[in-house]
């Protein structure tokens, strides 16, 4: 973000699209490392990102009168579910 706002002045959208999954097991199999990592890069990632990219665009809001958008990508499993990706599935419906 920061890259963005130096070399065009603001940023007026940012796509937040990061996602790994674990392996394809069901729940009690999956260890608490590897939940911890697929949490930190689809839940937290995206919580990071906009915790910098909102003020951002709030203050080019209060500029310009022009803020900026953001989209969320998340996945099938983020709607419905998704068997043997219990951790995914929970992280992209957060």
């Amino acid at each position: 973000m920061k890259l963005a706002v130096e070399k065009f002045g603001r940023l007026d959208i940012a796509i937040n699209n990061a996602g790994i999954v674990h392996a394809f097991v069901r729940l009690p199999q999956v260890t608490s490392e590897e939940a911890r990592r697929v949490l930190e890069v689809d839940l937290l990632g995206v919580f990071y990102a906009m915790k910098h990219q909102i003020p951002q665009m709030e203050r080019q809001f209060r500029d310009s009168g022009k803020g900026g958008a953001i989209v969320n990508v998340a996945s099938v499993a983020g709607l419905s579910g998704a068997p043997k990706l219990s951790v995914y599935a929970a992280a992209k419906h957060a």
